[in-house]
């Protein structure tokens, strides 16, 4: 009875001395997190925030650091005690995130101002709940919509906002650490979950490329992000022909749909810039919902067309 008793206190030592699946979390079946970022990780939410790790710790340029799917953590002892780990400034090197300032006038009223970029009140919650600037860096882009989704850039991180998903979800980060990993050879690119989402600001007009059909198309919301508060939205519009050329007099449809109906408007003739727009009061709505919108030119039997999105934020 004793050499039982005995056995089971060597299995019970070698079991904790081992540790546990969660005193040492081995995520992806390959890479652990390195016990200088466990904290850290944890607590800004794991794998479900930060992602799995993607590597094992390395020392790149005497700095202790650990890739993770949306970020790149770096451990630096000679920090007070609770803020040795940072996140990497990794936003920063992807071309496109970085975007122009926006004046103070121009920023939305419920928005919170950083010199040059803002973060409305939509993405303040989980940016507070994350710690704020201390994890994020000072934002390096405005809110923009890229297909069912909101995004905003900042210097260590990329918010991402998917309203398909349940509530609990929507808000999570782009997979920046990732990227980046495969862009500095330290990952390889099959163990890539999804693609970088960059920026693409929807706030600037640009031109349409050149078509072979003859005629090019290019429509753009005014307000990417509509607060009911402006009582409209401007839907603009520029046409070109095959050589890029502005195309002047044609008159650009815009079919809207909303979540119960569609309806129809169009503009005046576009004029020697190409460039047409027609305002509109957006109809009844929740907020959060997404309104697409395809607009359509035709000219000499040829008809092309451009769609996109806005959302709406605020209440009746």
């Amino acid at each position: 009875m004793k050499s039982i008793h005995t056995v089971l206190l060597c299995i019970a030592f070698i079991l904790v001395a081992c540790g546990s699946p969660t005193s040492t979390p081995k995520l992806n079946g390959e890479h652990e997190v390195a016990e200088p970022f466990r904290d850290y990780y944890n607590a800004k939410g794991g794998a479900l925030v930060l992602g799995v790790a993607m590597t094992s710790d390395l020392i790149e340029e005497g700095v202790r650091v650990q890739y993770f799917q949306n970020v790149r953590l770096e451990y630096h002892p000679q920090l007070p005690e609770g803020k040795q780990v940072i996140p990497s400034s990794i936003g920063i090197n992807f071309e496109g995130n970085s975007t122009p300032c926006i004046r103070p006038q121009d920023v939305a009223p419920n928005a919170y101002y950083f010199d040059c970029h803002s973060v409305r009140q939509e993405f303040l919650g989980f940016f507070n709940r994350q710690g704020g600037l201390q994890f994020f860096g000072y934002p390096i882009s405005e809110m923009y919509i890229s297909g069912t989704q909101l995004i905003q850039h900042f210097e260590r991180a990329s918010i991402v906002w998917n309203k398909s998903k349940p509530v609990e979800y929507q808000f999570g980060l782009a997979n920046l650490g990732s990227q980046w990993c495969i862009t500095v050879q330290k990952c390889i690119s099959k163990k890539e979950p999804g693609s970088l989402i960059t920026a693409t600001p929807t706030s600037m007009l640009t031109l349409p490329a050149p078509s072979p059909k003859g005629l090019a198309l290019k429509a753009l919301p005014e307000f990417p992000v509509f607060d009911v508060k402006t009582q409209r939205q401007t839907l603009r519009a520029w046409v070109t022909d095959d050589k890029g050329k502005p195309v002047s007099g044609v008159v650009v449809s815009f079919s809207i749909q909303y979540t119960i109906n569609s309806e129809r408007y169009e503009t005046p003739p576009s004029d020697r810039n190409g460039y047409a727009f027609v305002s509109l009061a957006v109809k009844p709505y929740k907020p959060g919902d997404f309104i697409l919108y395809k607009a359509s030119v035709s000219q000499n039997g040829v008809t092309v067309s451009d769609n996109g999105s806005f959302v709406v934020w605020g209440k009746p």
